[in-house]
Order: C-alpha cells, then structure tokens, then sequence
C-alpha cells in the first residue's frame, strides 16, 4: 500500500492538486492523507481564521472521503498486468 501525504492550503491550486492525486492513484492501493497548511495569522483575531480553515479542511476531507467510497476497488494486481503512470495536467 503506497501512502501518499498531501499539503493542501485550501487555494484554488491545492484543490486542483487534489483532483490531479485522485486521478493518478485512483484504482491503486493507496492510502491519501490530507494535510491542511495554514499560513501563520498576521493579525487580533487569529481565532476566527483558524475555526474558518478548519471548517474548510473537514469539509474538502468529507468530500475527497466521499468521491473515494463512490468508486469500486480494483483489487490487487494481477500477473500480466501493465503499469501504466499519469502524468498531471497543470
């Protein structure tokens, strides 16, 4: 099983790296581990910014948890087959 650390900053950017992950390890074993990165707060309240980010980093789990029940496993590999590798679009 590959495990696979993702940083995510909830940008538009880290959304798209998201898509792009799901697409290269998708049907593979792989455990995908999103990490939420959060800029240090340069201002009084600090704590409203943290409970928004994290409120954004468990919805973008819930989803990305979702969309991976929705699709069937597809099992170990068998001899004979190709390994094929996804380069991502960017």
């Amino acid at each position: 099983m590959k495990k696979i650390v993702l940083p995510i900053d909830g940008s538009a950017r880290s959304q798209r790296t998201i898509a792009i992950t799901k697409q290269i390890f998708h049907g593979q074993d792989a455990e995908i581990t999103l990490l939420m990165v959060l800029p240090e707060p340069r201002y009084t309240d600090a704590q409203a910014e943290r409970d928004r980010a994290t409120i954004q980093a468990n919805q973008e789990l819930a989803d990305f948890a979702k969309e991976g029940q929705n699709r069937s496993p597809a099992g170990p590999p068998r001899p004979g087959d190709r390994a094929v590798r996804q380069r991502p679009r960017i």
